[in-house]
């Protein structure tokens, strides 16, 4: 990843409204886990609760990578490497992997809103 540039103002702003976004996809991701595993019980067969077992495993493995777009989002708004890894343990070479450049190259440059943009955000025309 390299250093990253400072934080623009629109940085700011997209990191912002992006974090809201990811949140909610999060917290829609894990009730919709809940839901699938809640099911499993004293009534239910080895099949049924192997099913359950498949869905919510899946459904971990995007909320995973919905949490490193989440942390993409708190670097484009301003956080360092240094300050994830601090707060969550994850190490500074695992997040150079496995935040989304698509998030992280936007960090210094002026964005604009764009719905056919990777996460709806794109570099200002000169």
């Amino acid at each position: 990843m390299g250093r990253l540039r400072g934080a623009t103002q629109t940085n700011r702003t997209a990191g912002r409204a992006l974090q809201a976004q990811i949140a909610r996809r999060i917290v829609q991701k894990a009730t919709a886990a809940e839901t699938g595993i809640e099911r499993v019980g004293a009534n239910v067969t080895a099949a049924e609760a192997l099913d359950a077992l498949t869905k919510a495993h899946r459904v971990d493995a995007e909320i995973d990578e919905l949490m490193f777009e989440l942390i993409a989002a708190c670097v484009l708004e301003g956080a360092s490497t240094e300050d994830v890894r601090r707060i969550t343990g994850i190490g500074t070479a695992t997040l150079t992997r496995r935040l989304p450049r698509t998030l992280t190259g936007l960090r210094g440059k002026d964005l604009r809103a764009d719905h056919a943009a990777p996460h709806g955000w794109r570099e200002k025309d000169s």
